[in-house]
């Protein structure tokens, strides 16, 4: 799922008060520092989204034509363009990711790279200020479509997808030099009798590294690597999640209990399923099983009398949460035609609360509890991921109210204020993931970056600004440019700063400032 862990334990209370009292100044504009007011002018929203629409010449790829979009109450703390040892480079691909105070006080954030054999990277955000790359690991023959940070911050979760959704012809280890003349393994045996031939090449450095079998695992499955030690993540587990993979994974911590999951989309609607596993040490232990919701009625008739085709599951995910009030166990499932509600009380034995669906819209793929009780009510963030709507300028994210986990019931829905042209289809400026802090709700909106939207009135919620990153990697992937992208936003509790990670340049470290004047975009009206 990634957007991992929005529970983290606490780290310790001076760390906390330290970094509190170098970064939030109660008056952002600053009275005493001489320096200019800040504001977010009226109709900063007109133009904010750029595409051919607007810009005949605007080009998506360049960093500069994304210059000077971010509106002046988001300030950038830290960067890094985390370049790594594999690569000598940024990766491309990093999307999805989550961020951990461990124990002991120090935050660690990762990211997955859907387009790269790095399955991860992982960052020190310590100091929001300094983020720092600290390790990555290896993972050739599978296309890992999420990566998350289990909830004490001592493993990745990755989401493992076959090869044939990338290159479809497997990595096997190549044969040094001195052991040119044996034939390279194929089958099983490799695995058990080749283990010396396990090495890779470093094509940037030219060194020659000892890998163990476990990075050329053939998919698909959620595989967890351990980061005790951050600068050298280790392989921990393997558990196959057929037939195509993961779709996303996640973690909470529920009454003390660390907890793993993995939304499986099959594609058929009958084929999906959700996996809870708990985390004991370093093992994935099996909790639960829950079959994707619905009934034969999800179905479609084809053309062909008397046969049926199963309803396509575009997505599923899950987010586990202690209910405040009813002090149920529950999972969230985004389940792509609706959201759905489930009692985990037994854990082994799911049952069904309830189910929220938005007419036909469908396209269901985010959810997320509001992680505190708002005017002593528990509400729920549920969005949509979506290629170019007819007559929206994007996916909508709702607003419902679960104080009464039976009932859910819509408050209020949110998509962009201005309506883009789509000039690279696919989720160019879709919805994705989200969090909330105080009254600003965050929404990931890929390529159209990370909006603020105002949720002071739950009922009409009004976008009040905008991140869009533009720093340029001195090291990007293939020497190449790549356009802004943000999937993921995870919020620091302690002291209320943002981690995002741009696509092909680095994580960001952000702080949203709430209180410079900036005018309300207009919400979207439906025609």
């Amino acid at each position: 799922m990634s957007s991992s862990v929005r529970s983290p334990l606490l780290m310790l209370l001076s760390t906390a008060l330290v970094v509190s009292g170098c970064l939030s100044d109660p008056d952002p504009n600053g009275d005493d520092s001489g320096a200019p007011a800040l504001v977010v002018p009226d109709g900063w929203w007109e133009g904010i989204v750029p595409s051919s629409l607007t810009d005949e010449a605007h080009d998506h790829t360049i960093r500069s034509h994304h210059a000077n979009l971010t509106t002046d109450n988001f300030e950038v703390v830290g960067w890094d363009p985390l370049v790594t040892d594999h690569y000598n480079s940024t990766l491309t691909g990093m999307g999805c990711g989550g961020a951990v105070t461990r124990d002991d006080g120090r935050r660690l954030a990762v990211v997955h790279s859907i387009a790269t054999d790095v399955s991860f990277v992982v960052a020190d955000i310590t100091d929001p200020t300094t983020p720092r790359m600290l390790g990555e690991f290896y993972l050739p023959n599978s296309v890992v479509w999420d990566a998350d940070i289990s909830a004490d911050g001592m493993h990745v979760l990755i989401g493992a997808y076959p090869p044939i959704f990338g290159d479809p012809t497997p990595v096997l280890p190549p044969v040094p030099p001195a052991l040119g003349d044996l034939t390279a393994p194929t089958g099983p045996a490799w695995a058990e009798g080749f283990e010396s031939l396990m090495v890779f090449r470093n094509s940037c450095t030219g060194e020659v590294q000892a890998v163990g079998p476990e990075n050329y695992l053939p998919g698909p499955a959620i595989v967890m690597a351990g980061i005790q030690d951050p600068e050298n993540p280790v392989f921990e587990q393997y558990v196959p999640q057929p037939v195509i993979g993961p779709h996303s994974v996640g973690s909470q911590i529920i009454d003390g209990k660390v907890y793993a999951t993995s939304s499986v989309t099959n594609l058929a609607h009958e084929g999906s399923y959700y996996t809870i596993f708990e985390i004991v040490d370093d093992r994935l232990v099996p909790v639960s099983t829950i079959r994707t919701p619905g009934t034969a009625s999800s179905w479609t008739v084809t053309k062909s009398p008397g046969s049926v085709t199963p309803f396509l599951n575009g997505h599923t995910d899950v987010f586990l949460h202690k209910h405040p009030l009813t002090d149920q166990f529950l999972a969230y499932l985004a389940n792509w035609d609706g959201m759905y509600v489930y009692d985990l009380t037994v854990p082994q034995a799911p049952v069904e609360v309830s189910v929220w669906m938005d007419g036909k819209a469908g396209s269901v793929h985010t959810t997320y509890p509001f992680p505190f009780l708002r005017d002593g009510k528990q509400y729920l963030v549920v969005g949509q991921e979506v290629g170019e709507p007819v007559d929206l300028p994007s996916g909508w994210v709702y607003l419902l109210d679960i104080t009464d986990p039976a009932a859910p019931e819509e408050v209020g829905r949110w998509t962009l204020p201005v309506k883009p042209k789509w000039d690279d289809g696919g989720l160019q400026f879709s919805p994705h993931y989200v969090a909330v802090s105080n009254e600003t709700l965050f929404v990931s909106n890929y390529h159209g970056g990370l909006w603020a939207v105002d949720i002071s009135d739950l009922s009409k919620p009004l976008a009040n600004g905008l991140f869009v990153p533009d720093r340029d990697s001195p090291a990007s992937y293939g020497g190449k440019s790549y356009g802004p992208v943000v999937e993921d936003v995870i919020i620091d509790p302690m002291n209320g700063i943002l981690t995002v990670w741009d696509n092909g340049g680095g994580v960001y470290q952000l702080r949203f400032l709430d209180k410079v004047p900036a005018a309300r975009a207009p919400a979207w009206v439906e025609t």
